[in-house]
């Protein structure tokens, strides 16, 4: 397959149509299609592998079942509720991926960017019923695929595949023991929820962020400021609109795509010793970021959400 996931370019841009047609869906239905980033994520996953397309949905069913008969009969608050869904979806979604790897189906950052799908879908069907969101996720998905593959057979060649190309010359983000990060990373979400109620930052951004950290950090400096930047936008658009929810999310989205799209043409047109590209993970990174420093007090957020989790990541980064 791979119409589109040979481009760096397309692949980000087939992810951003599958959230923004994922918002008009739900505008226009009143349900989530598994979550705004779920489309775009399972029209990636499957134009690089059906199998690993085809078990991300049924482990994204498995998830919700499991949910169902162990969690939902628990009173648990929404927040409480995300972070059951998510840590049953790394779960169960670890094994398969050790699976996966086995076979050498997709690269490391696919499988473990579309692990947190399971419980995405789990936690919307939660409130709307599975089979309603499975409907819709599957379509948008099927949309957004359909799409990028009109994408790659029409843009030139050349315009999709020149950046692709000059950054091949770096190593691509991974996770070293990424079993060992992901649960620390759960675990600080968990205590920095449990503690002050707050958003740690993303469930499973931190240990990305440790990795870039340690192997390049004038790039981790370059995220820092691309999230000040998304920031400062994001309430810019705020002032004057009524951009909140969903809509801010997909905003911060988009900047998160022009500033990584900028740090990857810095470093391969300043020739950087060390960078880290990533087609999504750290566009979703500076969303994430973005939309829960617009969430929360600024201050707490830093100092009590996101710097704990980042520093559990560091800490475990070095450790291993």
């Amino acid at each position: 397959m791979e119409l589109f996931t040979y481009s760096v370019d397309l692949t980000r841009i087939v992810f951003l149509i599958g959230a923004v047609l994922a918002l008009i869906y739900k505008k226009k239905t009143g349900i989530t299609p598994g979550g705004v980033i779920v489309p775009g994520i399972l029209a990636v996953t499957l134009d690089i592998s059906f199998l690993a397309f085809a078990c991300t949905v049924i482990l994204a069913i498995l998830c919700s079942y499991i949910y169902r008969y162990t969690f939902h009969t628990f009173a648990l608050s929404t927040r409480w509720a995300m972070l059951a869904n998510v840590g049953l979806s790394v779960a169960i979604s670890l094994a398969a991926i050790a699976f996966l790897r086995h076979w050498h189906i997709a690269g490391q950052e696919f499988l473990l960017f579309s692990m947190i799908v399971p419980g995405l879908v789990s936690q919307n069907a939660k409130k709307y019923s599975l089979r309603k969101v499975l409907y819709g996720t599957l379509l948008i998905a099927a949309l957004t695929y359909s799409i990028g593959w009109m994408l790659a057979l029409t843009i030139p060649h050349t315009l999709t595949t020149e950046l692709t190309a000059r950054l091949a010359v770096y190593h691509s983000l991974e996770l070293s023991h990424a079993y060992i990060a992901l649960a620390a990373s759960l675990i600080a979400a968990l205590l920095v929820y449990y503690k002050f109620k707050l958003r740690a930052g993303g469930y499973l951004v931190a240990p990305f962020l440790a990795v870039i950290a340690f192997s390049a950090p004038l790039q981790f400096c370059m995220i820092l400021l691309a999230v000040i930047a998304s920031y400062g936008v994001v309430q810019l658009i705020q002032k004057y609109t009524l951009t909140i929810g969903l809509d801010r999310f997909i905003v911060s989205l988009f900047c998160g795509y022009f500033a990584v799209s900028i740090m990857d043409i810095i470093a391969v047109q300043s020739g950087m010793s060390q960078y880290r590209p990533s087609p999504l993970v750290l566009i979703v990174a500076v969303a994430v970021l973005t939309n829960d420093l617009s969430l929360q007090s600024v201050r707490d957020s830093v100092t009590k959400g996101i710097a704990p989790s980042l520093a559990t990541a560091l800490l475990v980064r070095a450790a291993v």
